[in-house]
């Protein structure tokens, strides 16, 4: 039986978008979003398509106008300056679990192969040595990572290895900014060569292909022309990536990311014009200059001396013969004889103009998944409003922060163990041998920068009531509300009343409290006054 006798059309042997159109005007099925003779729809005939044929022919124009905004728009720039900060700040810290059932180990074995893995992660990642190019630490490549991301759509991250004398790994990771993945010599796409990137019979990622540099960038005359280098995705005999390719994709077999302003580029451009024309005419606004008219000829009036070059108390000739004037602050000007002016009322400051740039906000946030009042930074709601946009836009944080970790963190972290591993530095039977036992040794979760709380006693009080009810844990709520590891911080908790009841501050665990607490309330406030 073929494709077509069971009811399935060949993509190639069917102009969909033509079939598609010619049964709009019938109404044949339900829908009124699908009709041709409704008025509002009439001249709506989006064309069908994959994502590739869609985004593609787009893309670097999409780019270019994204990367304009994050540089000159503050709108623009200040959602990416968010999103960022609250998904990454000061760096996503991995907390290892490996799975010991699995293993058949210790807990004492596991959590002395955690603390080394942990000590090697961060000899490698807290220092420049993580980076190729020895300018940035893991963090920082982080930030960079989901910022361009959110620009550009997608970055790629090349494995590689450069060892030396100070480096405890020679581990090093590329990071390749989206564009520089393209076609050679713009060749055109096809079904297994797209958007730079070569795919399988499966639609799997077998290579991508690097431009030496930026589209766009010139070096001067005499240099050599773009080169492009082929780079494999998985290791020929290991089978172990190589190259990362970090982005949210939106549709199936989408080769590439789209910038997460695209839907709404044009919005925030003409906001950005708004803004600018608005800003003008309130400065011209706050000019006011007074013209004096005359009764004589312009060369019988006394004072004025020939033009001078960008002063505004005199007029200059524009044009030959032809005076020209300008705007000051609190200034005089004469006119000639049988010469008026009148006066420009732009009436600024506009009142309507923050709630008709607020509408828009609001419609670029719900796009970009991020409530208004973050856009803006201002909070003038109740409460409880307040409590739900935060709430809100840390769901998508957290989802964020999640395929960032699954396509750049943790990768990164395997590559690590796997070559400490490799070098003996860790003890990790089966790691190599069998994927399972590999997963078992490399699991772990990830922590970053905590939601902010409006009330955090409220917040606190939540958390501990959670935990006793069994709703929650000790490591989960200190993650939430701090973003530190309950390991560390019980540790360190430990410590601290050891050195307490050393010095006498607190009564050692042996001995007995008798004393009451209200007596103890008391006694500590009259020695505090």
């Amino acid at each position: 039986m073929t494709a077509t006798e069971v009811g399935f059309l060949e993509p190639h042997s069917v102009d969909l978008n033509r079939a598609a159109r010619a049964m709009l005007p019938f109404g044949r099925g339900g829908y009124v979003g699908a009709r041709g003779d409704d008025r509002a729809l009439q001249e709506w005939f989006p064309g069908l398509g994959s994502a590739d044929s869609h985004l593609l022919p787009d893309r670097l124009a999409l780019i270019a106008r994204s990367n304009d905004l994050d540089r000159n728009d503050p709108l623009s720039a200040g959602a990416f300056s968010t999103i960022v900060t609250n998904t990454v700040g000061w760096g996503l810290t991995p907390r290892p679990q490996i799975d010991r059932m699995v293993l058949g180990i210790s807990e004492e074995e596991a959590k002395a192969f955690q603390t080394s893995a942990l000590r090697l992660w961060f000899a490698w990642s807290e220092t420049t040595q993580c980076d190729l190019t020895r300018r940035h630490d893991f963090p920082a490549m982080s930030r960079m990572v989901l910022r361009n991301t959110l620009a550009e759509g997608d970055v790629f991250a090349l494995r590689r290895f450069r060892p030396s004398p100070d480096s405890v790994l020679g581990l090093r990771v590329q990071l390749v900014e989206g564009p520089r993945i393209c076609n050679p010599n713009q060749m055109p796409d096809t079904q297994d060569f797209a958007g730079g990137i070569e795919y399988g019979p499966d639609g799997e990622m077998r290579a991508v292909h690097v431009r030496s540099r930026y589209p766009g960038d010139f070096y001067g005359p005499g240099l050599p022309t773009d080169q492009w280098s082929r780079v494999q995705v998985t290791g020929s005999r290991s089978g172990e990536p190589q190259v990362l390719q970090i982005y949210d994709p939106k549709r199936v077999n989408t080769s590439r990311g789209e910038p997460i302003l695209a839907p709404v580029i044009k919005a925030l451009k003409q906001m950005s014009r708004l803004s600018d024309a608005e800003l003008m005419a309130s400065v011209l606004n706050a000019f006011f200059t007074v013209f004096i008219k005359q009764d004589a000829s312009l060369d019988m009036l006394p004072g004025l001396t020939p033009p001078l070059d960008n002063d505004v108390r005199h007029f200059g000739p524009a044009i030959p013969n032809q005076p020209q004037f300008k705007l000051g602050q609190g200034t005089i000007l004469g006119l000639a004889a049988g010469e008026d002016v009148s006066f420009a009322d732009p009436k600024r400051p506009n009142q309507s103009f923050e709630p008709f740039w607020l509408a828009f906000v609001k419609q670029i946030g719900a796009a970009i998944e991020m409530p208004f009042e973050l856009m803006i930074k201002h909070f003038s709601a109740s409460y409880s409003a307040s409590r739900a946009a935060l709430l809100e836009f840390w769901r998508t944080v957290k989802t964020r922060r999640q395929w960032l970790v699954s396509r750049w963190c943790q990768p990164c972290y395997e590559w690590v163990l796997t070559e400490a591993i490799a070098r003996g530095l860790l003890d990790a039977p089966g790691y190599f041998e069998n994927p399972l036992l590999r997963r078992a040794w490399s699991f772990c979760a990830w922590s970053g920068p905590a939601q902010g709380q409006i009330d955090p006693r409220s917040e606190g009080e939540a958390a501990a009531q959670r935990i006793t009810d069994n709703l929650s844990n000790y490591q989960r709520e200190t993650a939430e509300l701090t973003g530190e590891d309950w390991e560390a911080v019980i540790e360190q908790k430990a410590r601290e009343r050891k050195m307490m009841e050393t010095l006498g501050l607190l009564p050692s665990a042996g001995d007995v409290v008798t004393e009451d607490p209200a007596e103890r309330r008391a006694r500590l406030a009259e020695a505090a006054t």
